[in-house]
């Protein structure tokens, strides 16, 4: 409620603190627990909006001291680390912040370590929002998890570093970093994950493993590993003869001090709250249905960090458990079935693959919906994967804690586990990679709207008494229709024209509401295959086809990210320009167009690209034909792009690629330029786009694709553009940047960032 409707906290106050004395005054009992409900929903919007930082913040120089409360983290020039105990120091004036601060520093690793106090001097900034829309949402996920913001470590300062008197928890994470980074340094990454649920530095091709087999679960903290320090715990304590009363109290202390010690993430509270109460039933004499408790475990959480709701480790902790619950005794009863009158062997199968099998299978299916909103497709064979690889992962968890264990006491204990614990590890990777290389995938992508329809039917055929062949034709009828008309519901009514930020480079998407698409340039090279932004945008769309794709000239900053783009969508036409290059990046793109199959058509002034989308008209302005002395650069491919919107006028795009002064003044004298929506030439370079040129376009709005580099070289051309009152925007500060063409002529800025409630729930791309 409170994502959607912004309303001021005291407001949301009063109105809790009303409905919850309304909730007393009725003492019917069917008017009070609806007072209640909604008391519980405005408490959380209250949460949630008090969470959020002031609108009007506005970075600024300060002094912070705070307590390193993770293990550093190295990059290529930086090292980066989260400080909890944050005080802001202004002059004499020493404030205190209830968040944390995530920090950034160009210094030695060396001298800073878990548990150090620090005092730094620098900027203090809000987290930047998703740059691209298949990036991962960062920001928010920071903020959820009580962060305020960054802190930029000004490059002159040195940080002042002190030998803190650490507590307890602090010393206890310390011993148990050092013991993994001791012991196991090659699976350091891994280990912090499973003991500690720091996750930020997992080898990438063994989490993209684990996403593709449906097992990422298994690094999660969660049930499992929760139970396990439980059982641990309940151990110890009849080891001590402790009574019955005594081992709960324990066990409870021992969870607590373990959630202290991790972060505090949904998956591992609601494990925590449910074990709690669980093993509190005996001595409380209580024992609350398994739905009950995972109904109060939810509201516990989301009353506290309502946040957590979008998060995706929220849901599928709770789908997770609910399908365990919601199917247990259909699976015992089969599970009874199958052994009844069948002999030792079907009793076996029955408890080593049948029931195992059923049990994953009843999570996975809870799971699949929230898998296909995130990520996008589903893997239909993850319960087979899960009852493989958990018991591996399993006796890691296990060997872990053995190995932190002896090291107190013998390193030669625990080097003996950790030389055990690295086979383990090793065999655990290799068959979830292997499991990844042979799994079925279905890209699949579902809308919030399709997933209620879906659970809603699956919890309806749970408690349903009604035939199980007519709750299974049922399910599939609603499953299936509600999966089929998915994508139509996805489909948005406007035409959108994104530029994406690939930083120093150019990306423009042309998405068609009847699913058409158009790429125009793809960026740089990314570092990482898994980060390519044009590539994630478009998965994020559910494309698997391009219409036409534009390489506007042969620079690596507008065709490096164009191989991976050919190697994983089928793509109808591709046109570039009559000028190509002796670069190695071209070189390699020439060689995977051959290898796919693709043939480039180079186009010149006067060429018309025929589409079947009649609402979308695309000529070529630029480069003129027979040209021989012209730079790759004034040889760009220049498109004019017009929406007929309605039948009076057309809104036209005109997308320039790095031409320069020659280009520009050819066009000027041969060519009707004139657009309401440009993309300035050579990232906002003061070599292009001069006063001249800028005229004859006469564009409402200028978009500048670029990164933080050459700032000076653009101030003239902003100059310019703000002389001749165009609204210009940049990728740079803005991320990707989305237009919609409107009637008469005209465009219109989208917010993405913040999709409406309805475009949410239809699962429409912003």
């Amino acid at each position: 409620m409170a994502y959607w409707i912004s309303l001021p906290p005291i407001s949301i106050a009063i109105v809790t603190i009303l409905t919850l004395a309304l909730s007393f005054i009725f003492k019917h009992k069917n008017i009070s627990q609806y007072f209640i409900c909604f008391a519980l929903i405005s408490c959380g919007a209250f949460i949630y909006q008090s969470s959020l930082p002031p609108s009007d913040f506005i970075p600024f120089n300060a002094r912070i001291i705070g307590r390193i409360c993770e293990p550093v983290r190295v990059h290529s020039k930086t090292v980066s680390f989260p400080i909890d105990k944050v005080f802001l120091v202004k002059g004499e004036e020493y404030t205190a912040l209830n968040k944390k601060v995530w920090v950034r520093v160009s210094t030695n690793k060396n001298s800073m370590e878990l548990g150090s106090s620090i005092d730094l001097t620098g900027k203090l900034s809000l987290f930047k929002p998703r740059r691209n829309p298949g990036d991962f949402d960062l920001k928010r996920w920071r903020e959820r998890n009580g962060y305020i913001g960054e802190f930029f470590v000004d490059r002159h300062s040195n940080p002042i570093i002190h030998e803190s008197n650490t507590s307890v928890l602090i010393g206890i994470r310390k011993i148990i970093h050092q013991s993994i980074n001791t012991n196991i340094p090659s699976e350091e990454a891994l280990m912090n994950a499973l003991i500690l649920g720091i996750r930020r530095d997992i080898n990438p091709v063994f989490l993209d493993a684990l996403k593709n087999t449906g097992l990422l679960h298994l690094i999660a903290l969660s049930g499992l590993h929760v139970g396990f320090l439980a059982a641990v715990f309940f151990g110890l304590a009849a080891v001590f003869r402790l009574s019955l009363t005594g081992r709960v109290l324990f066990a409870i202390a021992g969870i607590m001090l373990f959630l202290l010690l991790v972060p505090p993430r949904a998956s591992t509270l609601r494990a925590a709250i449910m074990i709690m109460l669980l093993i509190s039933g005996p001595i409380l004499k209580r024992w609350s249905p398994a739905l009950n408790t995972i109904g109060f475990a939810g509201v516990l959480i989301l009353s506290f960090r309502p946040g957590d709701l979008f998060d995706v480790g929220f849901q599928f902790s709770f789908a997770a458990i609910c399908g365990l619950v919601l199917f247990s005794e259909p699976i015992n009863r089969i599970g009874r079935n199958f052994a009844e009158k069948r002999g030792k062997m079907a009793r076996l199968v029955k408890r080593f693959i049948l029931v195992p099998l059923l049990i994953s299978a009843s999570a996975s299916i809870m799971i699949m919906p929230f898998t296909a909103y995130h990520f996008d497709y589903i893997t239909p064979t993850t319960p087979i994967f899960n009852i493989l690889a958990l018991p591996l992962m399993s006796l890691v968890y296990i060997g872990g804690w053995l190995m932190i264990f002896f090291s107190v006491f013998s390193n030669t204990l625990a080097s003996i586990v950790s030389e055990s614990l690295q086979l383990l590890i090793f065999l655990w990777k290799q068959m979830t990679i292997f499991m990844s290389n042979v799994s079925a995938t279905l890209n699949i992508s579902i809308a919030p709207v399709s997933i209620f329809i879906i659970i809603s039917t699956i919890l309806w055929s749970s408690f349903s008494n009604r035939k199980i062949l007519f709750k299974s034709i049922v399910i599939l009828l609603i499953i299936g229709s509600a999966i089929m008309w998915n994508k139509n519901l996805q489909l948005n009514p406007a035409i959108q024209v994104w530029f994406l930020d690939v930083g120093q480079g150019d990306a423009v998407i042309v998405k068609l509401h009847d699913d058409g698409i158009f790429v125009i340039d793809a960026g740089p090279e990314p570092y990482n295959t898994s980060f390519n932004p044009v590539v994630n945008t478009l998965h994020k769309f559910d494309c698997h086809n391009i219409d036409l794709l534009v390489a506007s000239h042969p620079d690596a900053d507008h065709i490096g990210g164009m191989g991976q783009l050919i190697k994983e969508f089928r793509i109808d036409n591709a046109i570039t320009t009559v000028v190509g290059s002796e670069t190695e990046i071209f070189r390699d793109l020439k060689q995977i167009s051959a290898l796919r199959h693709l043939n480039w058509q180079s186009v010149a002034c006067g060429d018309e690209l025929k589409t079947s989308y009649a609402e979308c008209q695309i000529r070529v302005l630029s480069p003129p034909r027979g040209i021989n002395d012209w730079s790759t650069n004034d040889a760009s491919v220049v498109l004019l792009i017009s929406f007929h919107i309605d039948s009076i006028s057309s809104s036209n795009l005109l997308l320039t690629g790095d031409i320069g002064e020659k280009a520009e003044k050819t066009l000027i004298k041969t060519q009707q330029i004139s657009a309401g929506l440009l993309k300035t030439s050579h990232h906002g370079s003061n070599k292009s786009s001069s006063l001249e040129f800028l005229k004859a376009v006469n564009p409402e709005y200028a978009v500048v694709s670029r990164s933080g580099r050459f700032e000076s070289g653009i101030r003239k051309t902003i100059i310019r553009l703000k002389k001749q009152n165009i609204s210009t925007v940049e990728t740079v500060s803005s991320g990707a940047i989305l237009f919609e063409p409107i009637e008469n002529g005209n465009w219109k800025q989208i917010d993405w960032h913040n999709p409406s409630f309805l475009n949410w729930f239809l699962g429409r791309s912003i």
